[in-house]
């Protein structure tokens, strides 16, 4: 999870670093870096970065040359030639594999830390729009920073301490949609 610039230099300073696949910078994007190799000659390492907060499935095509020798015993030879990235929404375009759904419920269940992400119950109804984009939160004051700014205030005065203020860094929420009815657990988590 590192900045894109700090992935070029982890391509560059790791020998035997092949792809890079990054996260952190929450767009799309694609960066050939030009990695020096022990024996002398250079190798164009990709830096590959998919959209943030699970909204896009990666897929990642790698075209790679063969020889004939290689070929015939399965094994992959030479440089990396050419990579094609698609990035596939996860929405109701695209149809939901109910084995893997299954086994995802499940793993959320088994982990109690993970157990909120399940709980889509309202526990709060909304009487007007509780805007949670990163568009607005990492630009101005937003429904949702306020939401959470005065949670912060509450909490404190709860433990006898009441503040006149408290700051929030609207990075530290993620959801990046209007919320207009209500909130679940799993909305907050």
């Amino acid at each position: 999870h590192l900045d894109l610039c700090d992935d070029k230099a982890l391509a560059r300073a790791v020998p035997g670093i092949d792809i890079v696949l990054g996260g952190h910078d929450h767009t799309l994007t694609q960066h050939w870096v030009q990695v020096p190799l022990p024996g002398g000659g250079t190798k164009n390492v990709p830096v590959i970065k998919m959209f943030s907060d699970a909204r896009t499935l990666g897929r990642i095509q790698f075209n790679l040359p063969k020889t004939k020798d290689e070929m015939a015993k399965g094994n992959i030879g030479g440089p990396l030639l050419e990579v094609q990235v698609d990035a596939l929404p996860v929405d109701g375009s695209v149809p939901e594999d109910p084995a893997f759904a299954a086994n995802v419920v499940q793993a959320i269940y088994a982990d109690p830390a993970l157990a909120p992400l399940a709980d889509t119950a309202p526990i709060v109804r909304l009487v007007g729009a509780l805007d949670a984009r990163e568009s607005q939160l990492r630009r101005m004051e937003a429904s949702a920073g306020d939401l959470v700014a005065d949670a912060f205030r509450w909490q404190a005065a709860q433990g006898g301490k009441p503040v006149d203020a408290a700051l929030v860094n609207g990075g530290s929420i993620r959801p990046d949609r209007t919320f207009r009815d209500a909130l679940s657990r799993a909305d907050l988590y």
